[in-house]
């Protein structure tokens, strides 16, 4: 059987096979010597969307996918970030409810456990990644996509009082774990695809 730094390697070589190397940033020598150092690399290949927008990308990857999202975000509160983000298919879902929370892969659940501070708890589920940042590309490369209910403040501030009754039976907190994104670039109308590599 494999290794885990056996399936690295194939996963390594897989990637790198099936894109244009020239492409790929970074190269496959980079990523083997940032490997020494972080757990996680993104890789990433740019290719042309001039004629595409970001809803384009969204709708293209909602219809195939599940859970998929689109990020945008503002400068200054007027002005576009140079980066919209698209994806779908997460890794992993994660549900807050009454002190509960709940880690999914698909319909398997990976986690069930009592937290006190859901913000602690989120943290150190993603102390686990380590990945580098790299010149000229997102610096969002993949994460934790969701919401914070209203209601979450209560976990770390217990004392609040009047708490309403819930009506609507939503999560406090519900957030996705992408590790497979779009990026569009506004500046060069690119579109860089991202994927993450983990060496376990």
């Amino acid at each position: 059987s494999l290794t885990s730094h056996d399936k690295w390697e194939v996963k390594l070589f897989l990637v790198y096979a099936k894109g244009v190397k020239s492409m790929l940033k970074p190269s496959l020598e980079e990523v083997q010597a940032l490997a020494k150092e972080y757990n996680t690399i993104p890789v990433f290949y740019t290719f042309c969307a001039d004629h595409q927008t970001p809803m384009n990308i969204y709708r293209c990857m909602a219809e195939k996918g599940d859970n998929s999202f689109i990020l945008e975000s503002v400068s200054n509160g007027t002005q576009w970030d140079r980066y919209s983000f698209i994806g779908s298919n997460p890794k992993e879902e994660i549900r807050m409810q009454g002190h509960t929370a709940t880690r999914k892969s698909g319909d398997t659940v990976l986690e069930q456990k009592e937290v006190c501070n859901p913000i602690a708890y989120l943290k150190e589920r993603m102390a686990q990644y380590h990945a580098p940042a790299l010149e000229g590309m997102p610096s969002f490369t993949g994460g934790l996509i969701g919401y914070f209910g209203y209601d979450t403040v209560r976990y770390v501030e217990p004392t609040l009082s009047n708490i309403p009754k819930d009506d609507i039976g939503m999560p406090d907190c519900h957030l996705f774990l992408y590790e497979e994104l779009v990026a569009y670039d506004h500046l060069t109308s690119n579109g860089i695809v991202i994927l993450n590599l983990h060496r376990n």
